[in-house]
């Protein structure tokens, strides 16, 4: 599989943009021990300049900004200098990112890691100590002496440099490389053909659907085939005689890894579904509206953990973001306080009395009748439109 990503351009002047190509590796047997090492260094790196953080805290109230290098010199770890040091330095920029995260409100408070976790490390291009050859499917990674095999499934655009590989290990012990490579290129333009707004702009909204994913504008939905809970059944037969074998057993660890093989399944039913219905509206829409939505509350607040997980929303917006940006189009999130659903499409009056159980709006001023969903998908889509304009105006 190949996943690609579109980050922030580094400067306004310069349209520059990555992509990244995720695929799964093939290590023989004394590649895998190298991949092992560098996670476990990394592990191992992470996990100690946690301890050494709170220790320092709890003692004395400050923050320790150690680097690899001061563990390299220590006397009781002399193996780490046989480690990827770019894979320690990112280790490093990781482990203070966490703590930034944790300060601003973003995450918790970082926390130790297991190697019974999936795991992964990234290392950067120097010089060409990290190269990879398409035609031949081979990848040459830092400290490396021997190349590694690709299952490459699909094409690396023309024209990218290589600046840096992520090498990851699942649960189940497959290990995958992705590639990031930076282009540079003008944006493409808006479509010019079959538009929808006056202003000669072809834009959509979505209001997000449990059920279907989303119910656009058009009245139309997504049909999202709710992957978790097609093995849902069988997922819960895996967990029930688990409890019942010993723990660290060979019985035990083999169903773990069925259970573990089940849910990346799902996983990976969910992103292909999002990554194709993404990159289909991106690059039809020259605008798509969606509301901003907090994901994390919905699940919590309604007791709808399972139904909000298995559609994958949040995940299907930052596919939506970063293709959008691909593609030279716009996503524009509307506030998540928006009274999309009571305010009628067609007079705008506001029905403040509108439940969650009413899947029909009727209009108390004009007599209008339309879905809830479909309605405040055609109110998103117009709002997003003011705020679109509104911006390009200004």
């Amino acid at each position: 599989m190949a996943v690609k990503k579109k980050n922030k351009p580094k400067s306004s002047n310069t349209d520059v943009y990555y992509i990244c190509y995720k695929d799964e590796i093939v290590p023989t047997a004394d590649q895998c021990s190298f991949i092992r090492f560098n996670l476990g260094a990394k592990r191992w790196l992470k996990n100690r300049m946690l301890e050494d953080d709170l220790f320092m805290y709890n003692e004395m109230g400050i923050h320790l900004h150690n680097t690899p290098a001061d563990y390299k010199d220590q006397e009781e770890c002399p193996w780490l200098k046989q480690a990827d040091s770019l894979a320690l330095a990112n280790a490093q920029l990781e482990y203070e990112q966490s703590w930034t995260n944790f300060y601003e409100g973003r995450a918790k408070m970082p926390r130790f890691h297991s190697k019974h976790e999936a795991q992964s490390y990234t290392t950067n291009v120097v010089s060409s100590n990290l190269t990879y050859d398409e035609s031949t499917g081979l990848l040459k990674l830092p400290k490396l002496k021997t190349l590694i095999k690709l299952k490459l499934h699909r094409k690396i655009k023309k024209g990218g440099v290589l600046k840096s590989a992520t090498i990851s290990m699942d649960r189940n012990g497959r290990f995958f490389v992705s590639l990031k490579y930076e282009y540079k290129e003008p944006k493409a333009a808006p479509s010019a053909n079959t538009h929808t707004d006056n202003q000669g702009i072809r834009a959509i909204g979505l209001d997000m659907s449990l059920e279907h994913l989303y119910v656009d504008s058009d009245g139309d939905t997504a049909e999202f085939p709710r992957f978790y809970r097609q093995q849902e059944e069988k997922l819960a037969k895996l967990q029930h005689v688990l409890p019942g074998m010993k723990r660290g057993s060979k019985r035990y660890e083999r169903q773990k890894r069925k259970i573990a093989k089940l849910h990346e399944k799902t996983a990976a039913q969910r992103r292909d579904f999002l990554d194709k219905l993404s990159y289909n509206l991106a690059s039809h829409y020259d605008v798509i509206c969606i509301e901003d939505l907090n994901m994390h509350a919905m699940a919590q607040s309604l007791h709808l953990g399972k139904s909000v997980m298995d559609v994958g929303w949040g995940m299907f917006t930052r596919m939506l973001e970063y293709k959008c940006k691909r593609f030279g189009h716009t996503l524009v999130k509307i506030d998540q306080w928006y009274a999309s659903s009571k305010t009628c499409c067609r007079c705008g009056s506001k029905k403040d009395d509108l439940t969650l159980s009413d899947r029909l709006y009727v209009c108390p001023v004009c007599g209008n009748i339309i879905d809830r969903d479909w309605q405040a998908a055609i109110n998103i889509k117009e709002e997003g439109l003011r705020l679109y304009h509104q911006e390009q105006a200004a």
